[in-house]
């Protein structure tokens, strides 16, 4: 069986910058979205839902929003969570586990309800039951010893700068922290990013076709065996 070779993206010919979105970000991290999985019908709806979406999340205490910019243009962002077992660990953070905030906000009762929401809410409520659904599930495999992490909630670049090195940037950027700490790092993926995220030292540990990723708590082996 012959050896696939994968190609090394090409090099920017200027350096590629990251940093912390502002709200100025806003409008290019929803275009991004819109590039990435609009499939017509309902574009003005769609485009300013991304645009709430990405409002909240810059806007958010509880997450970390992150660019990538090319000559100064936002062409990669990303969204990192810091989780943890106890409130108080959150006072000096920048991120906290997203679904505290959800049921702080009414969202769901004690039971993850989403049927609280009613059918007159926005179009950012209604994806927030969504992903709270996902988050459920995805909650299981980030518990007991592996409950601080580093938790990549969002990663998206534009088709038209794919391969340069971006998305590589910003995950990288939450798997140093993560080491940094002596936690884990994890995120949802899809059936074709399996491979990428394999390279960060991640592998499938739940979900039909083992969507949700995590590393190693690498600090606890040693201490095992020490």
């Amino acid at each position: 069986m012959s050896t696939i070779e994968i190609p090394k993206p090409p090099v920017p010919l200027t350096p590629l910058i990251i940093r912390r979105a502002t709200i100025l970000d806003v409008d290019r991290i929803a275009a991004i979205e819109k590039k990435s999985f609009y499939n017509g019908g309902g574009h003005a709806r769609f485009l300013a839902l991304q645009v709430a979406n990405a409002t909240e999340s810059v806007n958010c205490a509880e997450q970390l929003v992150l660019v990538v910019l090319l000559d100064g243009l936002v062409i990669s962002y990303a969204i990192w969570e810091r989780w943890g077992d106890s409130h108080h660990y959150w006072d000096d953070q920048k991120t906290v586990y997203p679904l505290e905030l959800d049921h702080k906000r009414g969202r769901f009762d004690a039971f993850h309800n989403p049927s609280l929401i009613p059918a007159t809410t926005s179009l950012a409520e209604q994806w927030g039951a969504h992903s709270y659904a996902c988050h459920s599930t995805i909650k299981l495999y980030f518990a007991g010893p592996f409950v601080e992490c580093y938790y990549l909630h969002r990663l998206v670049t534009h088709h038209d700068y794919e391969h340069l090195g971006a998305g590589s940037m910003l995950v990288q950027w939450g798997v140093d922290r993560a080491n940094l700490e002596g936690v884990v790092f994890g995120c949802e993926s899809t059936t074709v990013a399996y491979g990428f995220y394999k390279r960060f030292g991640m592998k499938g540990v739940g979900g039909a076709d083992g969507w949700i990723m995590r590393s190693a708590l690498i600090r606890a082996v040693e201490e095992l065996g020490s």
